[in-house]
């Protein structure tokens, strides 16, 4: 019987699928299909069937989970989920790599994140050789030297370019582009309500909607508004806030661009 597999978790953000995909397949590749990499955006590790966040919430507490590499843009690092799952990866003592892209300065990374060891994609072109030699010490695995290096920090700056992340200069905010028709986002009709439901708040000065008043607004039952919101977030169309008392669901520009191409802007 052959031993279980190291695994790594890629932590990012919806509007950065394309680069978790290619971290994925590179690694993957580079240990010869040795190791296991989780992205939650692609459908080969997360087909559907089960909520999501337990599905994440499992990753991380699987004992076979050895590293988690963090995927930092001017806009992920704003984001809750890259310090949500930091912070369920540091209580398991796991391996941490903060992967820059995007305009993100390696040596501008807030703490905690930026007391680790990492790489900027931009800049650094031993990228690759740093990102590799983490994942080696991680899973006490090593990559063949004569494995295709440079083809992969290709691949993974042609993936990074056109994520939202993208910044006109080091430091300064991005904003998420608004989907158009031809991106092709087809949403179910509870997913709508939902969206519908969240620009009426944003409208009317409430910006953020609480956990447990979003399903009377959607018109939704709870467990179900709850697995179409987390649809809805990996989409890149709403945020989502988690606090003591439970979570904040708020519409993305994105998310607004979806309805005014649609024509669902609720009245």
């Amino acid at each position: 019987m052959s031993e279980p597999k190291s695994r790594i978790f890629v932590s990012h953000i919806a509007e950065e699928a394309k680069l978790g995909k290619a971290v994925k397949d590179g690694l993957e590749d580079a240990f010869s299909r040795r190791i296991e990499v989780f992205v939650s955006s692609d459908p080969r590790d997360n087909p559907g069937g089960e909520r999501w966040l337990e599905r994440l919430e499992r990753e991380l507490k699987d004992p076979r989970t050895r590293m988690l590499i963090s995927l930092v843009s001017p806009q992920s690092v704003r984001e809750p989920w890259i310090s949500i799952e930091l912070g369920a990866a540091w209580i398991r003592t796991l391996a941490v790599f903060p992967l820059c892209h995007s305009g993100q300065d390696l040596g501008t990374l807030p703490r905690p994140l930026g007391d680790f060891g990492g790489a900027d994609l931009d800049h650094q072109d031993d990228a690759v050789e740093r990102l590799l030699g983490a994942v080696e010490k991680a899973v006490n695995l090593d990559a063949p030297k004569r494995w295709a290096r440079a083809e992969f920090l290709a691949d993974l700056r042609k993936a990074a370019k056109g994520s939202a992340g993208k910044s006109t200069g080091s430091g300064s905010r991005a904003t998420a582009s608004i989907p158009t028709t031809q991106d092709h986002i087809d949403l179910e009709p509870e997913e709508v309500r939902i969206l519908q439901a969240l620009a009426k708040a944003h409208d009317a000065g409430n910006e953020e909607v609480p956990e447990a008043v979003l399903p009377g607004l959607a018109k939704l039952q709870p467990a179900k508004c709850t697995y179409y919101a987390d649809r809805l977030y990996r989409l890149g169309l709403i945020y989502i806030s988690i606090w003591a008392e439970g979570k904040d669901y708020k519409i993305k520009p994105p998310g607004i661009g979806w309805l005014l191409e649609h024509r669902a802007l609720p009245e």
